[in-house]
């Protein structure tokens, strides 16, 4: 398994790359690398190629995984891709730079419910029937099919939720209590009071 922190976004409400802002003297890309990285596995970092040289320089020695030119698909897709591309045979634990308040009980429910349901694709969490993409994992299986719709023009959409339409998820409901901790932070105004 790999752990992929999305980074690759436009951050154009945060007016400042999200993944390099730091936070408790430690980049928000590196505080969700180490939730993953909690679990034993390794963890890689999705850019796109605008951040390239930021990256390398901010995380120096880590596995950078830049959005794939070939792939015509935009969006956290892309970069699931890229690392899908990169790590054909190994499934994807994703968590996205800006979930600052995840918390690692959350991540282990994942865990457990992809080696406790294997005939699944995805195991996501679900909240007003909606999921939650941006943490979850997702089998290399599964990214495989996307992968080759894609390159069989078949992708109708570009999008998270068209993908997982695709795909036989595993939901894990999002309990009330637990509503926080998927917030993801977009602007400086969102980041008062952290």
């Amino acid at each position: 398994m790999l752990g992929l922190v999305l980074c690759g976004g436009q951050s154009t409400r945060m007016g400042a790359d999200k993944g390099l802002i730091i936070q408790d003297n430690i980049t928000w890309a590196l505080t969700a690398a180490d939730k993953l990285a909690e679990f034993g596995i390794d963890v890689a970092f999705s850019i796109n190629s605008k951040q390239e040289s930021d990256y390398e320089k901010s995380l120096e020695g880590r596995q950078l995984i830049k959005d794939n030119a070939t792939i015509s698909v935009k969006g956290p897709l892309s970069g699931l891709l890229a690392a899908h591309i990169n790590h054909s045979t190994a499934d994807i634990f994703v968590l996205a730079c800006d979930l600052l308040l995840m918390q690692k009980q959350l991540l282990h429910e994942v865990l457990l419910a992809s080696s406790t349901q294997p005939d699944f694709d995805a195991y996501l969490f679900k909240n007003d029937n909606e999921y939650e993409p941006l943490c979850g994992i997702y089998k290399a299986t599964a990214l495989s099919v996307i992968y080759n719709m894609h390159l069989q023009n078949s992708l109708a959409r570009h999008s998270m939720k068209y993908a997982l339409e695709q795909l036989n998820v595993f939901s894990i409901p999002v309990k009330e209590q637990n509503l926080a901790f998927f917030k993801n932070f977009n602007s400086h105004a969102e980041r008062n009071g952290l």
